[in-house]
């Protein structure tokens, strides 16, 4: 990694920062509508409110909806104060930490837009790879604490609705204190690897 500053050194030592770098994705599928009523109510930090027709996935709506699964093998986890990209002395994206491994039949699409059939995580033509792109680009997926994957277009729409807060609950499975404006944990596959390098 290049040089680290101190607000780099303070950031990594950050309980939230310190869950986002030890994240690793789950492999549950979505249920077929979100599991709590937004905007999420919480009780001694637990969601409530679940939904009534937050049913599991069924086959049919899973083939319907082109869902499918992922290998993830990559997750990169960047310094973006405030969501801006910044640049190290090399000049290329902060890099805070770079974990390789196999995360297996995962689902590829987006938790919360899904039924889009916009976002293929599986398919290096539909995704990006981040540094490759716009910080802001809507294709690339970005890990949470909490295990879901969500694509970028999502989670900027939900920092939006909260402009104040750095750090946000997942807008699919509620989970406080997932997501962060600061840093962003970007989740890849080996295809999109692949097109990154060639």
């Amino acid at each position: 990694m290049a040089h680290v500053d101190a607000h780099l050194s303070l950031l990594l030592a950050t309980p939230e920062v310190v869950r986002l770098i030890a994240a690793r994705p789950h492999v549950y599928p979505p249920n077929v509508n979100p599991p709590f009523d937004y905007p999420f109510q919480y009780v001694n930090g637990v969601a409530t409110s679940p939904r009534s027709d937050a049913t599991a996935m069924t086959n049919k709506i899973w083939k319907n909806n082109r869902c499918g699964i992922v290998d993830w093998c990559l997750i990169i986890v960047e310094f973006a104060l405030a969501g801006v990209r910044q640049s190290q002395l090399h000049g290329g994206p902060a890099t805070l930490n770079i974990c390789a491994g196999s995360w297996e039949n995962c689902f590829s699409n987006c938790m919360v837009c899904w039924r889009t059939q916009q976002r293929d995580f599986s398919d290096a033509d539909k995704t990006s790879h981040p540094y490759s792109v716009s910080i802001h680009n809507p294709v690339t997926p970005q890990l949470g604490c909490c295990g879901c994957v969500i694509c970028t277009q999502c989670l900027t729409e939900e920092f939006a609705r909260r402009p104040d807060d750095n750090i946000i609950a997942c807008p699919y499975c509620a989970q406080l204190k997932s997501y962060s404006r600061d840093v962003k944990a970007w989740i890849l596959c080996e295809a999109v690897c692949k097109t990154f390098l060639a």
